[in-house]
């Protein structure tokens, strides 16, 4: 952190501060969930030669997020520390661009090309797919809005 970034949660007020606790909490339980899965789904079992740990986190990632992002009774009704504890801390630390990025790398560098290119194809286009349907299952909470 740089010296203002200091400065800033130095002079911090309790509202921030609540904030801060809200989302280092939330991110502590979304590394766990994170940690869980890679372990349930190990790239060190025999056979396993495919990230699906990283695919499931990212992906169930975008729905969770766009499922927040756009119920309504999550937009208007919580708290500016639920919001950010929520989606900054739990599903910022659940989802993972760079572990992503460093086992795509890692499969191109032992010349599996086939594999990185279907990894980094299912991860764009599950992630936008799960995005929508996030988008779809808020608006079924919402009866409010019109699913478009």
């Amino acid at each position: 952190m740089n010296n203002g970034t200091i400065d800033k949660l130095k002079g911090a007020g309790s509202k921030e501060i609540h904030l801060i606790y809200a989302i280092a909490a939330a991110g502590a339980v979304g590394a766990l969930l994170r940690y869980s899965i890679s372990l349930i789904f190990s790239a060190d079992a025999p056979g396993q030669d495919f990230p699906w740990a990283t695919l499931i986190c990212n992906v169930s990632g975008c729905f969770c997020l766009s499922f927040l992002t756009f119920a309504v009774p999550f937009r208007w009704l919580s708290s500016p520390e639920v919001k950010a504890g929520l989606t900054t801390g739990l599903l910022g630390s659940f989802t993972t661009f760079s572990t992503f990025s460093i086992e795509t790398r890692a499969m191109l560098a032992a010349s599996n090309e086939r594999t990185a290119v279907l990894y980094v194809a299912l991860s764009v286009i599950l992630g936008i797919v799960f995005t929508c349907f996030g988008y779809v299952a808020a608006g079924f909470v919402d009866k409010r809005r019109h699913v478009k």
